[in-house]
Order: C-alpha cells, then structure tokens, then sequence
C-alpha cells in the first residue's frame, strides 16, 4: 500500500515537492512561450498581423450592409427636410435599414477571433467584435424608432428621443471604426 504524503520521509517529501515546482516551471514557462508577442519580422509575428488585417475586414463585411442602409436613411432624411419625400418611401427605407443591421448584428454575433493569435490580440478582436455589433444593434433600434416618426408622431419628445438615438448611434459608430483600426496598430 502507498504511503501518504505525510508518511514518507522527510528526503521523499522534499524531493516531490521539488518535482512538483519543477514541472510547474515547465508548465509556466511553455505557457509564456505560448502567449507572448511572437518575435517581430518572424513568420510568426506576420501571419498574426495578416490575421488580423483579415479579421478587420470580416469586421467591415459584416457590417456593410447595415451602413449602407444607414446611409440611404440618412440621404432620405435629408431629402425629407429640404423638399419633403414620400412618407411610405422612407418607410421601405427604414424597413430595409432595421432588417440589414438586425442581420449585421447576429452576423457579429457569429465572428470569433482568429486562433492562434495572443491573449492581448485576441481580446482586442474580441472588443472590437462587440463595439461594432453594438452599432448594428444601435441602428437597428434606431430605424425602429423612425417609424412612429415618419407615421406622422413628430411631438417634441419624440424628436427629442429620437436625436438621442441618432447622437449615440454615430459615438458607438466611431467606437467601432477606432477598436476595427486598433487591430492593425503595431503595438497591440
């Protein structure tokens, strides 16, 4: 039968817990060797930055369509102020913009960072992923938000919530074009 770890003698006990610490060295060591910033100019060190540059533009993709809706509202919206448009027309265009950027937000939903990047790269993906799905949610609520607008419900609270949205929709914007642009910094 096996002794306990308290049983041994006192040169058995000090020899294990000396292998233990070793093998957590290892272990520590190849974990830093794992996790650290590959050698810059290594094959390494480019392939994590074109995976970057890669999973940037996924980013932009995912997110194109529910921008170009956006834009189209926005023209229309500026149309309807100058020489008034046709209501039904900038509802279709409403409609578009919140089902585009309701795709957008679930497509963000399925993006994952790409393996084999460091923990600080991957978390920085990560960030920039939820900033710029923030956005496809921000617009997709916005277009809902339109509607009432647009079926003639213009009292000022209305139009006050509704510059609200507009204002906080463009600050998450420009959030998620600064976090996708990070991606490619070099001092990630």
């Amino acid at each position: 039968m096996a002794k306990t770890f308290s049983e041994r003698p006192l040169w058995q006990r000090i020899i294990m817990i000396v292998g233990w610490i070793a093998v957590g060295l290892i272990f520590f060591v190849l974990y830093l060797a794992m996790t650290s910033d590959p050698e810059p100019g290594s094959d390494d060190y480019l392939a994590q930055l074109q995976s970057m540059a890669d999973y940037r533009q996924e980013l932009i993709n995912a997110g194109d369509t529910c921008g170009l809706a956006t834009a189209a509202a926005g023209v229309m919206m500026e149309r309807s102020q100058e020489s008034g448009v046709d209501r039904y027309e900038f509802a279709e265009v409403i409609s578009r913009m919140e089902m585009r950027c309701t795709a957008a937000w679930m497509e963000f939903g399925e993006l994952s960072p790409p393996s084999g990047l460091t923990d600080d790269r991957t978390r920085r993906a990560s960030d920039a992923t939820e900033i710029c799905r923030s956005v496809a949610y921000a617009r997709k609520e916005l277009a809902k938000s339109f509607m009432p607008v647009i079926d003639g419900d213009e009292r000022p609270s209305v139009l006050v919530e509704l510059r609200r949205e507009v204002d906080g929709a463009v600050r998450v914007a420009q959030q998620c074009t600064e976090a996708r642009d990070a991606l490619l910094e070099e001092g990630m």
